[in-house]
Order: structure tokens, then C-alpha cells, then sequence
């Protein structure tokens, strides 16, 4: 038996943006940009693009992120 590790082609891609992460997890920005943020299994979401652009220091981490842009853009449709 051999083990091959994860299969991304197995994983549905979901994203939230910065208000749904706010609204879910009760964040106040201002807490926030008096912060460094990191965003673990943070898939195709749009809250790192978002939080660094309202300047809060933001890093995104997840292991689609391996893949090559058209990879993942192609797993999305």
C-alpha cells in the first residue's frame, strides 16, 4: 500500500471576503491594524487581499497556493 498525501483535486475551493470573516469570527478592524494577521487555510478568499488593502498586515497560507494561478483558476469552474 502506498500513500500518496493530499489529493488537492479532492478539495472544494471556498473563499470569504473581509466582511464575512468579520462578521463570523466577531473581528473589529480596528483591533486589527494594530496587528500582524495570518489567514491559515485561507484557500481562494479574498480576506487578505482586502485586509492589507484596508492596512492591516495580512499573510494568506494554504496548500492550493502550490499550484500555478491557471491551476487553481481552472479547479474554481
Amino acid at each position: 500500500m502506498s500513500r500518496r498525501g493530499l489529493l488537492l483535486d479532492q478539495v472544494v475551493l471556498l473563499g470569504r471576503t473581509f466582511e464575512e470573516y468579520s462578521r463570523y469570527f466577531a473581528l473589529e478592524e480596528s483591533t486589527l491594524r494594530h496587528r500582524r494577521v495570518l489567514d491559515v487555510a485561507a484557500g481562494v478568499s479574498s480576506f487578505c487581499a482586502e485586509a492589507n488593502a484596508r492596512g492591516i498586515a495580512t499573510t494568506a497560507f494554504d496548500r492550493i497556493y502550490e499550484l500555478a494561478p491557471e491551476a487553481i483558476q481552472a479547479r474554481r469552474s
